[in-house]
């Protein structure tokens, strides 16, 4: 798709080809001839489109949802100015960002928690039998952690999923993942091998330093650590 078209306001055709009632297109083409910065305005325009396609399943008007498509239109154009001031919904980012976001908070926290327990713990016990805190388990456990989590964000916003179906899912994600933390700790010593407790604050350190930065990449807030970043200027 080219730039060209994706700043193209929906036509007529468009609409009916769209899903949308009969209804409910008339009501989109009204907020369409209302609009005046269509560069700017044409989220604005696909958003109020995916709600009533949305609440249309549900039996939902256009009327019911925004009243008019002059209000409509205010009403969007307002929360996309909140939504610019206070940032993007942490669900609202693409899945891979989540994942890397997510695996690099299981990663830091997980090597900081190991490095203290290791630093303290008698030396050579660990060694004999490293568990989950074998490099390679770590990894496994924040990469796979970080997938799972990014899929539960996104599953537990969808509206277009029942209620329950979300938590029940969103729940089983959670045991695989515990299941996968129990089975790698499983991994023997020659390929999983242990490193002294304070290298794992040292991963900790240069992971914490990769997660601010790839925060300020994407611009991402919320999540575990959603308090620790603040607003880029």
């Amino acid at each position: 798709m080219t730039e060209e078209n994706e700043l193209k306001m929906p036509t007529r055709q468009d609409l009916a080809t769209s899903g949308l009632s009969k209804r409910n297109q008339q009501f989109v083409y009204a907020v369409v001839t209302l609009v005046s910065v269509p560069e700017k305005q044409l989220p604005l325009v696909q958003n109020i489109q995916n709600e009533l396609l949305a609440g249309q399943k549900v039996g939902k008007t256009a009327r019911q949802i925004y009243g008019t498509p002059e209000a409509a239109l205010g009403i969007t154009a307002s929360a996309q100015q909140k939504t610019k001031a206070t940032g993007m919904a942490y669900a609202n980012y693409k899945f891979g960002d989540l994942a890397i976001d997510n695996t690099l908070t299981f990663l830091m926290l997980f090597s900081l928690m190991f490095g203290i327990t290791l630093l303290f713990q008698k030396t050579g016990t660990a060694s004999q039998n490293p568990g989950a805190a074998g490099l390679t388990a770590l990894i496994i456990t924040a990469g796979l952690g970080g997938i799972l989590f990014a899929f539960i964000t996104k599953l537990t916003t969808a509206s277009t999923i029942n209620r329950w179906l979300r938590i029940v899912t969103a729940i089983l994600a959670f045991i695989l993942w515990f299941a996968i933390y129990l089975l790698v700790s499983l991994i023997p010593k020659g390929i999983n091998p242990i490193l002294p407790g304070y290298v794992y604050l040292i991963i900790a350190v240069v992971t914490f330093f990769g997660f601010r930065a790839w925060r300020k990449r994407t611009g991402i807030t919320g999540g575990f650590l959603g308090s620790t970043q603040r607003p880029n200027r």
